[in-house]
This record gives C-alpha cells, structure tokens and sequence, in this order.
C-alpha cells in the first residue's frame, strides 16, 4: 500500500500507521487531529496532508527524511518548528493558522512553493534560504514592509496582496520575479519596480 486517504473521517488522533511503512502519500486532512505523532515508520512518505484539523504545532517530523509535499493549512498553529531535518521539503503549506511571525523556515534549502496566506504574520524575519524557491504567497496578512525580501532571488511568483504595506522598496534583487501582486494594501511606493526587467503581471 502506497497511498491511504483518511480524510473527513473525524479521527482525533492519527492511528498507528506503522504496518503501512510503503506509504508514500497520506490523507489525513478534515479531522480533528490535535498533534503530529505515530508517523516514525513511514520513512518512504513523500506527500503529507493534515489540512482542517486542530493541530497547534509543528513536531515529530524529523523522521520523514523523503517528504516533498507537506498541508497543514487550516489549523491552529502559532509557531513554525521541528523542521530541520526535513531537507527534502519542495511544497509548503501553512495557510489559514494563527502564525504571528515567520521564523523556523530558513533550514528548508529545497523548498520550491510555500504558502502561507491568511495568518496574522507581521515579521518576515526568517524565510527560507532556498535557491529553489520560486513562488511565495503571503496574502492575507499583516505585513508592513518588504526589506526582509531582498534574498529571495529565484523568486518568480509572489504575493503580498491584502496586507499592511505602506511602501514597496528593497526588491530590485528579486531580479527573476515575473509575477507580483500588491492589491489591498495601504499607499504603496513603487520606486525599485522598474529594476524587475522580468516582470509581466503586475496587480
């Protein structure tokens, strides 16, 4: 058995898997699940979802040495961390949590996609260092400015809609940037945008 689909099944904690130690892709969103635990055996699992439950942190992930793509999106999550050995993290998502501040993401050197739109974030001062990373969404936020952008390099999709920005300056690094929106923000200054020779979508 490689892939398992749990979902919508109203488990309140994750069972124990470990007969299912072939399992690549795991569904165990629309529960109510309040902790990550019993998945030390699924060495092989390289898609995790645990969307809509009740999960407060992130832990007990250090084993997934293969994991690509991880959804905990919908959940009650105030802080990121417990993710320093999941190196082989591409897709990301942690929209719709309670998260205040980005911090605990700068050890994901792979990572390629992350979301996390609708949360309360007004401190960027940590995102990842990937070189890989080429689509951000961080709509839906409190976000006031952008200098802790400028080391996003690769990045090609971004989006900062729906926040508190009050200017837009710093980012004439993000030189592979095609695709911007700033929609709903507060009075914005646009002084660096025509350093981004790349840029086609502008909103």
């Amino acid at each position: 058995l490689t892939h398992l689909n749990l979902s919508c099944n109203k488990i309140p904690k994750i069972p124990d898997l470990s007969p299912f130690f072939d399992l690549k892709v795991l569904n165990l969103s629309n529960n109510k699940i309040k902790k990550i635990s019993g998945l030390t055996e699924l060495y092989h699992l390289q898609a995790l979802s645990l969307s809509d439950n009740r999960i407060f942190k992130t832990q007990n992930l250090h084993y997934l040495f293969r994991l690509k793509s991880l959804n905990l999106s919908y959940n009650k999550i105030k802080t990121i961390e417990g993710l320093d050995d999941i190196e082989t993290l591409k897709i990301f998502n942690l929209s719709f949590n309670s998260i205040t501040k980005v911090a605990g993401l700068s050890v994901l050197c792979s990572i390629e996609k992350l979301d996390l739109k609708g949360n309360f974030i007004n401190s960027l001062s940590d995102l990842p260092a990937s070189n890989y990373l080429i689509n951000v969404n961080l709509s839906r936020n409190r976000i006031t400015g952008t200098a802790a952008l400028s080391d996003l390099h690769g990045v090609r999709i971004l989006n900062l809609s729906n926040n508190n920005l009050l200017k837009f300056d710093n980012i004439s690094n993000l030189t592979e940037l095609e695709q911007l929106d700033i929609s709903f923000n507060l009075a914005i200054g646009l002084n660096d945008i025509s350093m981004l020779v790349k840029l086609h979508t502008l909103k």
